[in-house]
């Protein structure tokens, strides 16, 4: 019998075989592509904004994008809206 982190485990690997997700931390500029239908077309809207948040929490991993003009919106790594996420500009360390 499987338990439920075994599931989780193979279910996350299953996920991210199929979307290829690059690596991005917080304070990255990402590019996330959202499948919009609009009736019977469907069309993809790119979302651009800095990363202010990633949980890393298996099958109910997520980011958050905050967009100056438009607001902050939140994606989970399993939710098939997201047809691109993409870094536009990784965040520089000066130190």
């Amino acid at each position: 019998m499987k338990t439920i982190e075994e599931i989780n485990q193979s279910n996350v690997k299953k996920i991210l075989s199929e979307k290829k997700i690059p690596a991005f931390y917080p304070g990255d500029v990402v590019k996330v592509g959202v499948r919009i239908t609009e009736g019977k077309k469907e069309r993809i809207q790119y979302f651009e904004g800095v990363c202010i948040a990633k949980k890393s929490r298996d099958i109910n991993s997520s980011f958050t994008v905050r967009k100056i003009s438009f607001g902050e919106a939140t994606w989970h790594d399993s939710y098939r809206t997201p047809g691109y996420a993409g870094v536009a500009r990784a965040a520089s360390s000066s130190g």
